[in-house]
């Protein structure tokens, strides 16, 4: 499929029952993200939260191996770093790349996806995506709130959805509101991220 939003790519390594996800997204990308579930695998998650300093994303992995697949996402930041891109410091570009894990473990010798699987997914990464059973979605599994043994294959997709010009703008003036409350380094932040969503809104909305 068609990857539906500007500047967005998606790259996938798939292995014979586990796999790699990466979304890189273009420049300007503010990330937000909800943690749901008993034991989530997640990594830079925290960076994504609203009082947080940073507020770039330059890609996001989604890898199985459960919290062993994270280690996919060091593979994406040094790829990205060697292309200078990532939050500038005085000791170089450091690459923001929240990831999450999938429990994707059939048995004690289930491959775990490491940086050479997370770099190689980037590698490939295009403006158009496989959906099924590729990536972070080959051995993922749905159906196991009865318990495993109900556990039907699950796998990798995509959608979008319009959103109304009148919520986007009530959305705006909501975060005047908020940013007005804040000291003016915030204030000038929240100027810049709110113009950043606009120019993001607007295309989805053509």
């Amino acid at each position: 499929m068609r990857i539906p939003v500007a500047g967005v790519r998606v790259g996938h390594w798939t292995g014979a029952a586990t796999g790699v996800t990466v979304v890189c997204a273009p420049e300007g990308t503010v990330g937000a993200a909800v943690v749901r579930g008993g034991a989530p695998a997640s990594r830079e998650l925290a960076l994504l939260e609203p009082e947080r300093t940073v507020t770039r994303v330059d890609a996001v992995v989604f890898a199985g191996g459960s919290a062993f697949g994270l280690a996919a996402a060091d593979g994406v930041m040094h790829y990205l770093a060697e292309r200078g891109q990532g939050y500038a410091t005085t000791g170089g570009p450091v690459p923001i790349v929240p990831a999450a894990g999938v429990f994707d473990f059939v048995d004690e010798m289930s491959l775990r996806p490491g940086a050479d699987e997370g770099r190689a997914a980037i590698e490939v990464a295009t403006d158009s995506t496989p959906t099924g059973r590729v990536g972070a979605g080959r051995g993922a599994t749905v159906g196991k709130w009865r318990g495993r043994e109900h556990a039907v294959p699950g796998g990798f997709g995509a959608a979008s959805e319009p959103v109304i010009r009148q919520m986007f703008l009530q959305w705006v003036q909501s975060q005047m509101r908020c940013c007005a409350q804040l000291r003016k380094r915030r204030f000038a932040l929240c100027q810049q991220q709110v113009r950043t969503t606009r120019k993001t809104m607007r295309f989805i909305l053509h």
